[in-house]
């Protein structure tokens, strides 16, 4: 038993050493890898600890620039964006601009476009016109705008990928309509002609553009002799009398021109009066057919009764004529000077400051000028600000005339300080006015030119006063009828007055509308502006009817007053109480104004001091 017990004793000693061992072992152990940790994390290499340093650097530097990138692409997105945004307004609006022109002007040049829109004072604009524009942009825009908007702001929401190529197409078709436009109107003006006429660019034809006249146009002239006075006396001397310039230019207007400075023109011994009355786009149109007209019924009876019962050079044929608007007239002041000058008004294009100038291309001889030097009292009325496109300037170069127009109606108080209609004051008070004028003049022993100019009938749609009646569907026609009966009853009074027996009155349009929405014209219908002489005192050699132009307006109305005209041209018109054919006569529409529409030198020359 005692044995039995001292070998359990021994056996636990063994077993406690036995685990003391293995303890002491596994702490050595432990100590060891302590220690070998220790010794391991002292000899990490220094370079791991930077690389993994420069690693987070690096994710931190990408981050950064990722987040840059996307912050730049969204910069670039919106700069895209707005820049295609304003790409497409300025596109709509420069075409819309364009079409609400064209669609306006029915009749427009380009000659007209550039005096109007960069030649002449803008001063005195028909505010109605502005309007016009504005409303026509707002009614565009706007729609289009905010479907846009919408548009394009559910795809973003909902096609993200799908926007951005969205608002480029959008710009692409926008900038194709702007286009689209802009070739139109290049095409409807004849933008490529002007050029090759004003020598900017060449022609592709090599064919000589020389002038040629038809045989059967041939006159015989005879050279005035140096002392330029001829002998009455001598008719076929005085009838053929050339006073052109020789020139070795092949411009018709340098080579046809007859400069009336020079011509020595025969005053009656006691001179008429003149009362020359421009209508705002009154034609012969407005009439009925039966009088040459495209009507049914006569928008302006009154008028075509009293061309029928006077001179409108018309011969013995029931249908009116009346003047052709050649090239360079077909606006009102461009026809104030055709008619006055005898030739267009057509400034080279390098020419674009009328509106800082004083003048109105002085070099010219004028109606203006020549009864300025006759002795003659001369005036003019209108109802608008003649400060618009340099009408001041034309009337007081040429003739010193006394201006009426609506400043001098506000500061004679015959109306309110800051009284407007349409654009100005309506013809109701124009007649009126003028009335009292002529009253005044003709107690003067001096002749005088008394001149007006209408508006109620300018485009668009005209001006309606209280007067006029509503006898047609159409508010311009009843317009056109409403001034038709104040010619004719300011007429009648003129008539009624002691100065008639010594005074012509000249009725003229100035030129066909520009309402383009208005006139349905028929295919190879003319359209000519109205035109009678009124108690001249000659008749004219031809009793058959004339085809006559704007430009030959200015000598037949000196002979309306009883002037002799040696050779019956000045500038490029022909007196039309002569037997001298008219240049549209010799090469019609067409001819004459392509010849008209070439660079002149003496246009050129005339022009020069226009900076």
């Amino acid at each position: 038993m005692e044995l039995e017990r001292e070998t359990k004793e021994e056996m636990s000693e063994k077993l406690v050493f036995i685990l003391e061992q293995i303890a002491q072992q596994k702490a050595e152990a432990a100590a060891e890898d302590i220690i070998k940790s220790a010794v391991e994390k002292k000899a990490k290499p220094r370079s791991a600890k930077n690389k993994n340093f420069r690693t987070i650097r690096a994710n931190k530097r990408k981050k950064l620039e990722r987040k840059q990138q996307r912050k730049n692409r969204r910069s670039t997105f919106i700069i895209a964006t707005a820049v295609m945004a304003v790409v497409s307004f300025v596109a709509v609006l420069i075409g819309v601009g364009v079409k609400w022109m064209l669609s306006l002007w029915d009749s427009l040049t380009i000659e007209e476009l550039i005096y109007t829109a960069f030649i002449a004072p803008t001063e005195g604009m028909n505010a109605g016109m502005l309007r016009s524009l504005i409303l026509t942009l707002l009614a565009v825009m706007i729609p289009l705008g905010v479907g846009l908007w919408f548009g394009l702001r559910f795809i973003r929401r909902n096609r993200k990928n799908w926007y951005f190529k969205a608002t480029a197409l959008v710009s692409a078709v926008c900038v194709l309509f702007c286009a689209l436009t802009l070739h139109s109107a290049w095409v409807s003006l004849d933008v490529t002609q002007f050029l090759i006429d004003q020598e900017i660019i060449g022609s592709d034809s090599d064919e000589d553009e020389t002038m040629k006249v038809p045989e059967k146009t041939a006159v015989a002239t005879v050279a005035a002799p140096s002392s330029l006075v001829i002998d009455e006396s001598d008719t076929e001397a005085f009838k053929n009398a050339d006073y052109r310039t020789p020139t070795d230019s092949d411009s018709f207007i340098d080579q046809e021109y007859v400069d009336p400075a020079i011509v020595p023109l025969r005053f009656p011994e006691t001179k008429r009066n003149l009362i020359f009355i421009f209508l705002e786009s009154m034609e012969i149109t407005a009439t009925d057919v039966e009088n040459g007209g495209i009507e049914k019924v006569s928008y302006i009876p009154e008028l075509t009764q009293l061309a029928k019962e006077n001179e409108s050079f018309s011969g013995d044929e029931e249908t009116l004529t009346g003047g052709f608007s050649a090239y360079g007239s077909t606006w009102t002041v461009g026809a104030m000077f055709t008619q006055s000058a005898g030739l267009p008004l057509a400034l080279p294009i390098s020419r674009n400051s009328m509106d800082t100038q004083s003048t109105f291309i002085p070099g010219v001889t004028n109606l203006g000028d020549i009864l300025k030097k006759a002795g003659y009292t001369q005036e003019i009325i209108m109802g608008s600000d003649a400060a618009f496109a340099g009408r001041d300037n034309l009337y007081l170069e040429h003739g010193s005339y006394l201006l009426h127009d609506l400043i001098w109606a506000r500061e004679t108080g015959l109306v309110p300080p800051k009284y407007k209609v349409w654009w100005g004051f309506e013809d109701k008070k124009l007649f009126e006015f003028a009335k009292d004028d002529l009253t005044k003049l003709a107690e003067s022993s001096q002749p005088f030119n008394y001149t007006m100019l209408t508006v109620d009938t300018h485009f668009e749609g005209g001006y309606k006063c209280e007067d006029c009646l509503n006898e047609f569907n159409s508010r311009y026609a009843n317009v056109y009828a409403c001034s038709s009966r104040k010619v004719a009853e300011f007429v009648e009074w003129v008539q009624q007055q002691p100065f008639y027996e010594n005074t012509t009155i000249i009725i003229s349009g100035d030129h066909p509308t520009m309402d383009g929405d208005y006139f349905r014209i028929p295919r190879g219908y003319s359209r000519r502006t109205y035109f009678t002489i009124i108690n001249a005192p000659l008749e004219p050699e031809i009793t058959t009817k004339r085809d006559y132009s704007t430009l030959d307006i200015f000598p037949t109305t000196l002979a309306a007053l009883g002037v002799k005209i040696p050779g019956d041209r000045l500038g490029l018109g022909t007196n039309l109480y002569s037997s001298k054919q008219t240049f549209l006569e010799i090469y019609g529409e067409s001819d004459l104004n392509s010849k008209l529409r070439k660079k002149s030198d003496l246009m050129k020359e005339l022009t020069a001091d226009i900076h």
